[in-house]
């Protein structure tokens, strides 16, 4: 038996040799790709997606969901917007992974309305003391506000709009302002409007956006020439002129003024007759005057801007143009006590036309603050004035008087 051994022990190696390799091979299996065709890969199995379908190893494929966001646009109804949104997916080593995401709208893009925000000054140009209007326009915005600076940065006003109408906000004019605007547009963005509010000052100086006085070096008595009074326009001299207009008159009896002047009628302040008169004539200045430039006019009693008017009753001025554009007496006006006018009323008359009195002082002496009579006159034009100091009786009294050019 010894013979028989070795070929049955050679035999049954081979068997078990044969069979363990017909096992591998059935988990194998060669590859023909490219010039190799030695090559052997895994194999994996394919993908499942949630709706049972299969994707082989390294496909790729998507999927996509619609929705619908409401928009939501500033005094607007919110509107509808369709997307649709696409995931995509690749089978690698038996796992489903995720890739690209995009979502894009459907159809058109339903957007808000387009916002608007609009703002401007009326009058462009107001002058000193003149209430302007700052005008908003908006329309599908919210959280309007406005804030005006003046030039050293400080906030002049400020406040909140509303929003989808015209505001208007009024301003006193008396410096120069910006006037910054915003509101947010249906995205949150902010818009803006800048408006610039520019001061008027007239014959007056502006320094640093605000008006102020010619500043007077020195202040010289004008004369006329040839009947008339060429003021000279402002230099870096600063000289300032002066016309006087009447004499001071010491306090004293009413009867003591000879003339009387028909044109005007007041109270009478004299004991008995009757209870109008035509007021004493303290004093009158016709004069005709043309100016070169720029100038501050003032009336005052005396050659400083400071100086008070003392009067026992009152004054009329008169400031004529060289074209009418109404009736003469609409130029006029009158400054003293208020027991000059007629009673029961407000004003004096002046060629049987009522000029309303502007008050200083309920009776006596009025004392008149100097009066700024620069809105009255024009530069480069000729101008007349009537200037009348005037009593209504009992006492008198009047200081100097004089037409003030700075």
């Amino acid at each position: 038996m010894k013979r028989y051994f070795m070929p049955v022990l050679l035999f049954s190696l081979f068997t078990i040799y044969l069979v363990g390799f017909q096992n591998c091979a059935s988990n194998v299996k060669f590859s023909s790709v490219g010039h190799d065709s030695s090559k052997i890969s895994i194999d994996t199995k394919p993908c499942i997606d949630q709706d049972g379908a299969l994707h082989e190893e390294g496909s790729t494929w998507s999927t996509s969901t619609d929705s619908v966001v409401q928009l939501s646009c500033p005094d607007a109804p919110s509107r509808p917007q369709k997307y649709k949104s696409t995931q995509g997916f690749i089978c690698e080593s038996s796992e489903i992974r995720p890739t690209d995401f995009s979502t894009v709208p459907v159809d058109s893009v339903a957007n808000c309305p387009a916002p608007k925000l609009e703002a401007h000054l009326t009058p462009v140009m107001p002058k000193e003391g003149e209430t302007a209007k700052l005008v908003v326009t908006t329309e599908y915005v919210s959280e309007v506000k406005y804030n005006c600076m003046e030039l050293s940065g400080g906030i002049a006003l400020s406040g909140v709009l509303r929003s989808g109408t015209t505001d208007e906000v009024p301003i006193v004019i008396t410096r120069d302002l910006t006037c910054g605007i915003e509101a947010k547009n249906s995205e949150g963005v902010t818009l803006n409007a800048l408006v610039q509010v520019p001061v008027d000052c007239g014959q007056r100086v502006k320094e640093n956006g605000q008006c102020r006085d010619f500043e007077c070096k020195s202040v010289q008595i004008l004369a006329a020439t040839d009947g008339k009074y060429i003021v000279p326009a402002r230099t870096a001299a600063g000289v300032c002129y002066s016309i006087k207009l009447v004499n001071s008159i010491a306090s004293s009896s009413s009867t003591l003024t000879s003339t009387v002047d028909n044109e005007v009628v007041s109270r009478n302040h004299n004991s008995g007759g009757t209870p109008t008169r035509n007021s004493y004539q303290l004093g009158k200045s016709d004069l005709d005057f043309f100016l070169q430039g720029k100038r501050n006019i003032r009336l005052a009693g005396g050659t400083s801007a400071t100086a008070p008017i003392l009067v026992d009753n009152f004054i009329l001025v008169g400031f004529i143009p060289p074209t009418l554009t109404s009736s003469v007496e609409s130029y006029y006006k009158s400054y003293g006590t208020s027991d000059s006018t007629l009673p029961s009323t407000d004003y004096i008359t002046f060629r049987s036309t009522p000029i309303v009195l502007s008050p200083f002082g309920s009776a006596g002496t009025s004392t008149i603050a100097p009066l700024d009579v620069t809105a009255n006159v024009i530069s480069n034009q000729d101008f007349h004035l009537d200037f009348r100091a005037l009593d209504c009786g009992g006492t008198r009294e009047l200081s100097n008087v004089y037409l003030l050019f700075q």
